[in-house]
């Protein structure tokens, strides 16, 4: 959930390395900092807010080794003294850090309490490193073997010749260039046609020509990865936001989609599912929300019993889990933690595995017997829009894997012309800014998205929000409705047009403001955003969405937020 970057080699600015930290700031941004050698001494410079408060501060300090970091606070409130980089007690190791230390109260206490000033777990790596014997390399692995938790770790000391890497369970990728080595958290901030992707307990010793790995104390040698990272433009172009951008791209995701899809059977054919009995998927948020659906369509169009799962929920749920269950991870990153612990369950339970995400070197696509790209390039904005089309794109076509898999493509590729380009009306925002709360209904599939809905409103604008199946509302729910409620009711499926309607009704008569999502022209008498209608009807769920992302922009930006840094959010949750 944080960004790191580290480089060294030939003398350069300190701008130079923060600008390409910057490619990170999403993934934290609540405070960020530069630590590097200067005169025997580490110096190091932290600032609470974002990346350009660091910069203003550096000038034009320059160094040939520096580490730095974007941080989204896991231990510790956001101030400088709990931002990184972190330094030891007798200032002789400066270390940045992401992922979460889970045993260090234990190493803590036996380092001495009193030696510590912040309140992160990360100021135990450097001062285990104080608190060792031996060469720095020593220490290092040492230290590396008496971590528990997640981990990618850069650190430096004041003799200023090497940057020294530890990793476990959070990615860590080396590229070396002419003028010198980075090192990141990410592997958009490389440069380069190859680069190292370092394995779980691994440290790396890194100068400016050579680069030395350990595993268990060992020397060990790694191959270099070609480097197949999409390295697209950012720019915002005519957008203000990226998360407008973003959801502007959907059409082009769903396109790309197609196009790779079309191109091979590599990725999905009609063995993917032979022998296979059950099939679980899992996910978070966002992710989450489209395995609900996928899980429906595999259900309904393979005949397979097939039941999504909360991915931090999965482990515990005792799951039934064999050599015929296939496993189905989606997350965008590829990098979620919980997900990635419930794909290491289904490994050890022999299960085949798919995993869907938007990056192919990342963790969970490297554990996979299969990997389903995304195809949505780089998303920016914390709040997922293209990415989850692409989520369900690449679901409805593994529901279709085994019959009507040409046919499905074909679907896909006519909705990409069907996405309303419309901007939501200034009446329906100021509408939702006034309510009290806001409930999102529908029914099966409509039930799914109104949940997705929701989160994507509650993400940006922080507006009371939740998602429900229009059936539940009288179970419970009914109780909330009151003036100054909304109810926003999708409605795409003409079977269950007036089962949702009803409950519109009964919101209507207990005072609710009623919003309504439909592909139906017949439906009159209330405030409705016409969508059009797929081919499919299990497609309408991508057209459906499409406004509520716009809707929860467009309220975050009248409310004056920014809606691609979302506070406590981050991109990717690389722990749990």
């Amino acid at each position: 959930m944080c960004g790191i970057v580290g480089y060294i080699g030939s003398k350069t600015d300190i701008k130079n390395a923060l600008e390409t930290l910057k490619k990170l700031e999403y993934r934290g941004y609540d405070s960020a900092g530069v630590a590097f050698v200067k005169r025997g001494k580490i110096q190091c410079f932290k600032r609470v807010g974002q990346i350009n408060n660091l910069i203003e501060t550096i000038g034009k300090k320059s160094a040939k080794i520096c580490i730095c970091h974007t941080r989204w606070a896991t231990h510790g409130k956001a101030t400088e003294e709990n931002a990184h980089p972190i330094m030891s007690y007798n200032n002789n190791f400066s270390v940045v850090h992401n992922g979460i230390i889970e045993n260090y109260k234990y190493l803590k206490a036996k380092i001495g309490a009193e030696k510590f000033s912040t309140s992160t777990d990360t100021e135990v790596i450097c001062n285990l490193l104080e608190y060792l014997k031996g060469d720095t390399i020593s220490r290092v692995i040492e230290c590396e073997s008496l971590l528990e938790g997640s981990y990618a770790s850069l650190i430096i000391d004041k003799c200023n010749k090497y940057i020294y890497a530890i990793k476990n369970k959070s990615p860590m990728y080396i590229a070396c260039g002419k003028k010198g080595t980075t090192i990141a958290s990410d592997i958009s901030c490389l440069n380069a046609e190859y680069f190292y992707n370092l394995p779980d307990h691994t440290v790396a010793k890194i100068n400016k020509k050579e680069i030395t790995f350990y595993s268990n104390g060992n020397i060990i040698d790694l191959p270099l990865c070609k480097n197949i990272h999409n390295f697209e433009s950012n720019d915002l172009g005519q957008y203000k936001t990226y998360m407008q951008k973003e959801i502007a791209e959907t059409n082009k995701t769903i396109s790309n989609i197609v196009e790779l899809y079309s191109s091979s059977n590599n990725y999905i054919n009609e063995n993917i599912f032979k022998g296979i009995k059950n099939v679980i998927l899992t996910g978070c948020g966002t992710a989450y929300h489209a395995c609900c659906l996928g899980a429906n369509w595999i259900q309904k169009n393979l005949k397979i019993p097939a039941s999504a799962y909360i991915a931090s929920e999965l482990r515990y749920s005792e799951p039934i889990l064999d050599d015929s269950s296939l496993m189905v991870l989606v997350s965008q990153s590829g990098e979620t933690a919980d997900t990635l612990a419930a794909g290491e369950l289904a490994k050890d339970k022999g299960c085949r595995i798919i995993t869907i995400t938007n990056v192919g070197y990342s963790t969970l696509a490297n554990l996979a017997d299969v990997c389903l790209p995304l195809c949505a390039g780089a998303e920016i904005a914390v709040a997922s829009t293209k990415a989850y089309a692409a989520m369900l794109a690449v679901l409805y076509l593994l529901s279709h894997a085994t019959s009507g898999f040409i046919k499905s493509l074909q679907n896909l590729k006519e909705i990409c012309q069907k996405f309303n380009s419309d901007n939501i009306s200034k009446d329906i925002v100021k509408k939702v800014i006034n309510s009290k709360r806001v409930f999102f209904i529908g029914r099966l599939d409509d039930g799914v998205t109104a949940s997705e809905g929701a989160l994507k409103l509650k993400e940006i604008a922080y507006i009371d929000a939740c998602g429900y199946f229009a059936g539940e509302l009288k179970h419970g729910t009914i109780a909330l409705i009151e003036n100054d409620v909304v109810v926003i009711a999708i409605i795409t499926n003409p079977n269950l047009k007036q089962k949702t309607l009803n409950a519109v009704e009964e919101v209507v008569s207990r005072g609710a403001e009623v919003i309504i999502i439909t592909n139906d022209k017949s439906i009159t008498g209330y405030t409705t955003i016409f969508i059009d209608t797929a081919i499919d009807e299990e497609l309408n769920s991508l057209l459906s969405v499409y406004p509520l992302q716009k809707l929860a922009c467009e309220v975050s930006l009248s409310l004056g937020f920014n809606p691609d840094k979302p506070r406590n959010l981050a991109k990717s949750v690389t722990v749990e």
